[in-house]
């Protein structure tokens, strides 16, 4: 793919993730408060278009994941990472584009998690393999028809835009059928395990995700610097080393699960986002009951 065309997609990405509504902390929120699915809706929305534009166009890439403690683990330290930090990885670039500065902190503090737990485990960052067929008519199709779904009832609900949600899984497709690895929390996770030629790499598809981002942020005028207060700054922190260290065991954050795991069916990522749910959902009950 011409790094043109994949920077421009990063962009689309980076932009409808601020006018959609990507974060699992807030779509848990609706679940627990409000009974409301819809924001869980888009995430299946975007799954499902993603994968049934790569089973339409017969090749995907298939991630070095495997189901294990590790990734259930992985998918438990996230969770708590990011009920910590009040939101998860996509949400954090979401928040600090509308100018949350403390969520300086997360990216920081994911970093510094990430090392740590990779130095304990002595293992190092799995990277995507390569690409083999998959065409599958009827898994488009299937794809397709939960896709369908998941819109009628985001639409049904008053979901924030699914046709945001939509672009998101287009373009994510896209992107991972041309073998383009545009995960920001991955790029940190190799970042962490001293792998700093990838800095080079993929430091310009981290800053195009957030320049897509700071724009949808500046023409809804939502755009509004504050620099928050030494415990929001902490809490960040520390939900981001929560996030980090859980996205090196599995490895991979929660936009890797939703956007990689789910419509590629990777055992590892599939079960850590089981896990990420399960507990972040008992996290943020424990939260509002307790009125904290």
């Amino acid at each position: 793919m011409l790094p043109g065309l994949a920077l421009g997609l990063v962009a689309a990405l980076g932009f409808a993730n601020q006018r959609g509504s990507t974060c699992a902390v807030a779509a848990a929120d609706d679940i627990v408060l409000h009974r409301r699915f819809d924001r869980l809706a888009g995430f299946a929305l975007a799954a499902a278009l993603s994968g049934a534009w790569l089973a339409a166009v017969g090749a995907a890439p298939r991630q070095a994941a495997a189901f294990g403690l590790a990734s259930l683990a992985g998918g438990a330290l996230g969770a708590c990472g990011a009920a910590l930090n009040g939101r998860c990885a996509m949400g954090t670039i979401a928040s600090l584009c509308r100018g949350r500065l403390d969520r300086l902190a997360t990216l920081a503090g994911f970093l510094l998690g990430a090392r740590a737990m990779l130095a304990a485990l002595g293992a190092q960052a799995a990277a995507t393999a390569a690409v083999v067929p998959a065409h599958s008519p009827w898994g488009a199709a299937l794809a397709g028809a939960i896709a369908l779904g998941a819109w009628y009832l985001a639409r049904r609900h008053g979901a924030p835009s699914p046709g945001w949600m939509a672009l998101i899984g287009l373009a994510n497709g896209v992107l991972l059928w041309a073998m383009v690895d545009w995960s920001y929390t991955a790029w940190l996770t190799r970042l962490a395990a001293g792998r700093m030629a990838e800095l080079g790499r993929f430091g310009p598809f981290f800053a195009t995700l957030v320049g897509g981002s700071l724009l949808a942020s500046a023409l809804a005028g939502s755009w509004q610097a504050r620099w928050g207060t030494a415990r929001a700054w902490l809490r960040s922190g520390l939900g981001g080393a929560l996030l980090g260290a859980g996205s090196a065991c599995v490895p991979g954050s929660n936009d890797a699960m939703l956007l990689v795991g789910v419509p590629l069916l990777v055992p590892g990522l599939l079960g850590a986002y089981a896990s990420f749910w399960a507990v972040l959902l008992a996290l943020r009950g424990l939260r509002w009951r307790h009125g904290d």
